[in-house]
């Protein structure tokens, strides 16, 4: 057994790893020196059969026991890509091998850890900063013909800046370190002198991903694709959380939990030799997804959203509806098309042919766009058919029955304080309604009062009125206040003869509590299960 140890045997100076299988012979059939070589090349993106130009990769020092477990560390200042090699540069790279070659039973080529680092790493022309690739596990090597082959099982690491951490003047810079962890690695590498594969499985984050890499040498293009099949919509928030702070500015919303249902994800990350990485391409498709947002539940959300994710973030929608979301009045059958381009200073929303049903009637937004950039966003919602019976239904005054319909529109601004409306129109549809207000109990004392209050409680007796036009203006408090003016007819007044009466009634309340205890007290909770009920409840706390 070969048991001399070796440390700082190999300096820049002259001795490159490129002559370690002449120098180190022993109980081993292959070269410790290739096998450095080949897993070094593998971990740091440089294959075979037309790498890099390696004349200054050293060994910095080597040292191995009887056992085989040894300890390398490699450097250089500076490599680059051989003609038609794989597209890499790399500056101040350094190399660290901790392991076990293979003694005589079978077993995996090396087991162990590979941690490369790079003060500034360039990958088909995109540029990673303060660079670390960190591999733990197992290679094994296997050879075939003209195509080369590796299976690599383990955990990967990845972490890289975008921007130097330091100017030319040496001072530190304020910079964003990203992090990538792979767990549950199993791949193959294959590679020939046209092209480089790798496929196999990994878990990112909390999320199982098929991958397949294929990198063209002489073409200097590629791609990266991505598939996690079927995922338990409540495991996919972190998974692409992690995936929009790694690719992009943009975070999750962190009052949105997905609590059930599926998501199914495909992506794509392409490279070519003129403009580097690309931004990465996603599909993402849901399927029956339930959860809420703060304390708003929602139920039966489905379709797709195809994804741009990079330093300008877009997604486009197709087929996206829900079935429900309870704000405390139902709204169900949401359906419509949005589009989001996030570029820096602009991030326009834009929802078109937004519809659902409220309060038996229907809520429709031709057109909304919003940015979050802008200090103020106004959109209007039409409103149409509204039914007053379910809308009435809403307010514990006993005695009070109201039917008829209702439309109009409501004029919304968005801004720092919050969600305002502002002289909102209301009208009644034709040919009107009516109103039937018989109080019990305290209400009997007011309407056997005398006066103008004995009086209006005369004409809502039976109120059949041809005419409702309604102001509303509401305040981010939650503040309502609406003006409302009737024209019709008394049926009961002057001794039940009836006349015409016009009048005009003023609504102010703070409808967020009551609209919080509809969520609580009312039946549409039948449509969700005791797991959503119980997390968006409006007295739960935390949220995933």
């Amino acid at each position: 057994m070969f048991s001399r140890s070796y440390t700082g045997a190999w300096k820049r100076e002259g001795k490159s790893i490129v002559g370690l299988p002449v120098l180190i012979t022993g109980a081993w059939e292959r070269g410790i020196g290739l096998h450095l070589l080949i897993i070094v090349l593998v971990m740091a993106g440089l294959v075979p059969s037309t790498p890099i130009r390696a004349d200054e990769l050293a060994i910095e020092s080597l040292s191995m026991d009887p056992m085989g477990t040894f300890h390398a560390h490699l450097g250089a200042a500076r490599i680059e890509p051989g003609k038609d090699g794989f597209p890499l540069e790399a500056e101040d790279l350094s190399i660290h091998v901790e392991g076990r070659l293979p003694s005589s039973a079978p077993g995996p080529l090396f087991e162990g850890r590979i941690t490369l680092e790079s003060r500034r790493l360039v990958l088909n022309g995109s540029e990673f900063h303060g660079a670390e690739i960190d591999f733990d596990g197992t290679l094994d090597l296997a050879t075939g013909g003209p195509v080369t082959g590796m299976d690599l099982a383990g955990d990967l690491t990845l972490s890289f800046s975008e921007r130097p951490s330091h100017d030319a003047e040496g001072r530190r810079l304020e910079h964003r370190v990203k992090r990538i962890s792979f767990g549950q690695v199993a791949s193959k590498l294959q590679w020939d002198e046209q092209s480089l594969k790798i496929s196999g499985d990994l878990v990112f984050e909390t999320v199982p991903l098929h991958f397949h890499l294929t990198h063209r040498f002489h073409t200097r293009d590629g791609e990266l694709k991505l598939d996690a099949g079927s995922v338990a919509a409540s495991r996919f928030k972190t998974g692409l959380s992690s995936i929009l702070s790694t690719w992009s500015e943009t975070a999750w919303p962190k009052a949105l939990s997905l609590i059930s249902g599926r998501v199914f994800l495909a992506a794509t990350l392409p490279w070519n030799a003129k403009k580097g990485v690309r931004p990465l391409m996603a599909s993402i498709r849901l399927a029956d997804v339930a959860g809420c947002y703060s304390d708003l539940p929602f139920s039966g959300l489905k379709g797709r959203f195809d994804t741009i994710i990079g330093p300008r973030m877009r997604v486009k929608t197709s087929g996206v509806s829900c079935n429900i979301v309870d704000i405390g009045v139902p709204i169900t059958a949401l359906h419509g098309a949005m589009t989001v381009d996030r570029r820096p200073n602009k991030a326009p929303a834009v929802v078109a042919n937004l519809e659902a049903e409220m309060l038996g009637g229907h809520v429709l937004g031709e057109r909304i766009e919003l940015d979050f950039n802008r200090k103020v966003n106004r959109f209007d919602l039409e409103l149409r058919e509204l039914d007053i019976a379910q809308l009435v239904a809403l307010y514990p005054l006993d005695g009070l029955q109201a039917d008829g319909k209702l439309g109009g529109n409501l004029p919304f601004r968005l801004d720092s304080g919050g969600l305002h409306v502002h002289d909102g129109a209301i009208t009644a549809v034709k040919p009107g309604g009516r109103i039937r207000y018989r109080p019990t109990d305290g209400g009997q004392a007011l309407a056997g009062s005398a006066g103008q209050m004995a009086l209006l409680f005369g004409v809502l007796e039976d109120f059949r009125y041809h005419a409702l036009e309604a102001t509303t203006n509401y305040a981010p408090d939650g503040t309502l206040q609406t003006h409302i003016a009737f024209k019709g007819e008394g049926v009961r007044i002057d001794g039940g003869m009836g006349r015409p009466v016009h009048f005009n009634l003023d609504v102010e309340q703070n409808i967020l509590p009551l609209l919080k205890s509809l969520r609580v007290v009312n039946d549409i909770n039948e449509h969700f299960d005791k797991s959503i009920r119980h997390r968006c409840s409006p007295t739960a706390k935390g949220g995933s």
